[in-house]
């Protein structure tokens, strides 16, 4: 009698431990309660181009056997007009699903990364999704799709977004009216995949002049086309226009030049050895620029009589990149309290005045979009 109330005091008091412990257990969390089936490891991965046959796991969790084999199906899309077809080919081609047999904790997706040739802006992206399961028993959770970002070993180069100081020196036989000839700073701003502004040309706002990158060569061009003037493909040239007055009569006017003895050839700036993925520096300019003097003729709005010339920049001057370009201070960018510029028109803006709108030049109303 006393043996068996001994196992009941016994029993009782396992079962209430039990109990104690079950009350102790953690609940779990809704993550936990809606933890998926079947899903990626992570959101992005990292691939390099040419390396040959690869693989992406697909994780599967607590999933009973008697619902394998399972089949999971997914689809392959890309990002900003890359084709799939020349980055990445399946090794069972057309056949975009995967498979768990019994005992699988993961199954591969194989796929072959291929050797593309052609110069790309940007890391191409590739992105491979799930998008059902044979057996409502086995289903997707998060992350259903992962990005492949390949690094491509053909990555464009590109010229460095900043400011540079330009630094020349003036021919013995130029006479040039600045005070600070022989210097100025020059920012230039990344617009497109292969498409730049300037401006800051002798110390001035404008013109704000679009440059294209040829990488191959090394070059960034600048045919004139003035960014505040031109409109999609309406390129509105710099060369042969004024832009401000030079004293407070409003009787003579700066006119910009190009190179070339007309003044309406092409600025050329030389970048220094480049590379493949890597960021290029101004080096020296292959031709020169300026602002001549002329007298502002009213009547028909272009330029008068040569008067001489405000500064050059002759074959040769030399830059050096200073600061990089902060990409949200374009947001509100104000170029008439840019202290980039100001600070070096302190001598000038006793006499420099813009000239007003009648005569065909406009004021800057909007920044431009600074992209890296």
């Amino acid at each position: 009698m006393k043996r068996s109330i001994a196992y009941s005091i016994r029993a009782t008091f396992v079962a209430m431990l039990a109990l104690s412990l079950l009350a102790c257990k953690p609940k779990p969390t809704d993550e936990e309660e809606i933890e998926p089936r079947i899903k990626f490891s992570a959101y992005a991965e990292y691939y390099p181009e040419n390396g040959g046959l690869v693989s992406l796991p697909v994780k599967i969790y607590d999933v009973d056997e008697k619902h394998f084999p399972i089949t999971v199906t997914f689809s392959i899309s890309a990002y900003n007009d890359v084709v799939v077809d020349e980055w990445v080919a399946l090794q069972d081609k057309g056949n975009y699903t995967v498979t768990f047999e019994a005992g699988d904790t993961e199954a591969p997706i194989y796929f072959y990364m291929i050797n593309n040739n052609e110069l790309q802006e940007e890391m191409p992206a590739i992105q491979f999704t799930l998008e059902s399961t044979s057996t409502p028993e086995a289903p997707l959770s998060k992350p259903n799709y992962t990005i492949i970002r390949i690094t491509d070993d053909e990555k464009a180069p590109r010229v460095a977004s900043g400011q540079y100081e330009a630094r020349y020196t003036l021919p013995e036989e130029a006479e040039v009216t600045r005070e600070e000839s022989g210097y100025f700073p020059l920012t230039i701003a990344k617009t497109g995949k292969y498409e730049y502004v300037a401006y800051g040309w002798f110390g001035l706002n404008r013109p704000r002049l679009i440059g294209t990158f040829d990488p191959v060569a090394k070059t960034l061009t600048f045919d004139g086309s003035d960014y505040d003037l031109s409109v999609d493909d309406a390129r509105v040239s710099a060369f042969g226009r004024a832009y401000y007055y030079n004293d407070e009569e409003m009787t003579e006017v700066l006119v910009f030049r190009g190179a070339g003895t007309d003044g309406k050839q092409p600025i050329v700036l030389n970048t220094d050895d480049i590379g493949i993925n890597k960021t290029g520096y101004i080096t020296t300019a292959a031709s020169n620029a300026s602002f001549d003097i002329h007298v502002d003729n009213k009547e028909n709005k272009l330029p008068g009589e040569f008067l001489g010339v405000y500064d050059m920049m002759p074959e040769g001057a030399s830059f050096k990149h200073k600061t990089v370009i902060d990409e949200e201070k374009y947001e509100d960018e104000d170029m008439n309290n840019d202290p980039t510029t100001n600070e070096n028109q302190e001598v000038m803006s006793r006499t420099l005045k813009s000239l007003p709108n009648p005569a065909g030049v406009i004021e800057i109303a909007e920044p431009f979009v600074v992209v890296e």
